[in-house]
């Protein structure tokens, strides 16, 4: 290759580089509209309120079984101050079911994304179908029934969606956007797979 034929080339180099340059602006504009745009969904995003007052003494973590019905905490264990505690809706929604499950007082909201929020121990003071806003009562903690699940007084706090359950500490915004993991092995579902059972 000659001199000049370096310096013809020299050109389209550049010129290629530039167009390359430009995509990747457009394509980073693009993605910080997309962001900022109202009702875009950002994992780091708080969606749910707390469902009782502060502070918010988490006593038990979440964590997930390892199949749809093993071992694991399927939410998340609130301290409460005392038996008779109002327990309030995290969001908006409708109520799916007000009762009881294995002898324990359960409430639980559908909201319009598809999450159902459950309350646990609950005696409800609403009734299925009844539209809720987040921060509305859905309950009190039923005395004496709190106790045969967590060490202290709590509230149980689950998230579910079709798929299988979730961490209610993300909705809460009180942990880091939540990771999507490979299905467990042989193909059998993973924990996030399990079903829509229950309340």
């Amino acid at each position: 290759m000659t001199s000049r034929d370096a310096l013809d080339r020299r050109p389209a180099r550049q010129r290629i580089l530039v167009l390359v340059r430009a995509v990747l602006v457009v394509l980073c504009l693009v993605a910080a509209f997309v962001v900022a745009m109202p009702g875009s969904a950002r994992a780091e995003e708080v969606r749910w309120t707390w469902p009782t007052p502060a502070p918010h003494d988490v006593v038990a973590p979440f964590d997930a079984p390892d199949t749809p019905y093993g071992p694991g905490h399927r939410g998340i264990d609130i301290a409460v101050t005392g038996e008779g505690a109002a327990v309030h809706a995290v969001d908006s929604g409708t109520v799916r079911f007000t009762g009881s499950v294995a002898g324990r007082p359960v409430v639980s909201v559908r909201h319009a994304d598809g999450l159902i929020s459950t309350y646990e121990p609950v005696a409800g003071e609403v009734v299925e179908g009844q539209t809720v806003r987040a921060g509305d009562v859905l309950g009190r903690i039923t005395p004496g029934s709190t106790r045969s699940h967590c060490a202290q007084m709590c509230l149980h706090l689950g998230a579910r969606r079709a798929q299988g359950y979730v961490d209610p500490m993300v909705l809460l915004g009180a942990r880091g956007p939540s990771v999507l993991l490979p299905l467990a092995h042989h193909g059998a579902p993973g924990a996030r797979d399990a079903v829509d059972a229950g309340p």
